[in-house]
């Protein structure tokens, strides 16, 4: 695609499809993968059937027909859109960006979303063409489907047919570069999309104005949260304390438990039980 226009051309295999479509299968081509190619189309007598290659100067050689002559075609991706490193996702507490809370309002619940909140971070990086020429890649769309850990009637709710089938957020634009390859993206985890104690994936496909390539493969993100782990020594401790008024207190110390780290919040509950009995 970025050879001067008086480059010779080259023939490539085709097989017509019907009386305006062609279909090309070269394996030549993959060698323009980073610069791309033109193609066009000759409905004339090909001159240099030995080398394989058309020149300007053959062009000329032969009569043509103006209304059968066609003229040559946008530049053009040999592949489809590829990744350079697949998407990784973690769950985290940050501030969400401007650009997350600006979702499809039918992406997210109607309850409010904290400015820190519980967000599914998610980063990958585009092999981004070389060849100036070529339209950018600049399409962006993840998907997610569910994969284990919640109810029967929550998971009726997020997969009423049972085979955890892909559900698609809204394409957005980020446009690539061979100096900024990679894409940031964040989503609130808020229902009814994402919901707590669930096992997930998430998948993504990049494209440009053009055609999009196939997505990637799935990344597994976990909700759930498991209980509290018990520290080790517990060091619990009971000490019976008394005020000057005669009232009895109960001291109590123990060391920290180790949450979850999505646990945002912990609780504690103290029992007691009677152990001495009296009789009245």
């Amino acid at each position: 695609a970025d050879e001067a226009g008086d480059a010779p051309w080259h023939v490539v295999t085709s097989t017509p499809l019907d009386s305006d479509r062609h279909l090309v299968s070269d394996e030549r081509l993959l060698q323009y993968a980073a610069t791309g190619i033109r193609f066009r189309l000759w409905r004339c007598p090909w001159t240099c059937k030995e080398t394989g290659v058309q020149t300007a100067q053959d062009d000329t050689r032969v009569r043509h027909f103006t209304a059968m002559e066609s003229e040559s075609s946008r530049p053009l991706m040999v592949v489809c859109p590829r990744f350079k490193k697949d998407p990784t996702a973690a769950v985290m507490f940050r501030a969400l960006q401007p650009s997350v809370k600006a979702l499809d309002p039918r992406e997210v619940s109607e309850t409010e979303v904290d400015s820190t909140s519980l967000v599914l971070h998610l980063e990958w990086t585009v092999d981004a063409l070389k060849s100036a020429a070529l339209a950018p890649i600049c399409l962006h769309q993840i998907r997610y489907r569910l994969v284990s850990g919640l109810s029967s009637e929550e998971a009726n709710s997020q997969d009423p047919e049972g085979i955890h089938e892909w559900r698609t957020f809204k394409i957005f634009e980020r446009v690539t570069s061979l100096d900024d390859p990679t894409v940031v993206y964040e989503l609130p985890i808020a229902g009814p999309h994402f919901l707590m104690g669930a096992d997930y994936e998430v998948s993504v496909r990049i494209g440009s104005r053009s055609r999009w390539g196939q997505w990637s493969p799935p990344v597994h993100f976990s909700l759930a949260i498991p209980p509290p782990e018990l520290p080790s020594p517990a060091g619990f401790s009971a000490e019976k304390v008394m005020l000057e008024d005669g009232a009895v207190f109960f001291r109590i110390k123990w060391n920290a438990f180790r949450p979850h780290h999505l646990s945002a919040k912990l609780e504690y509950r103290v029992r007691m039980m009677r152990v001495t009995r009296y009789k009245y």
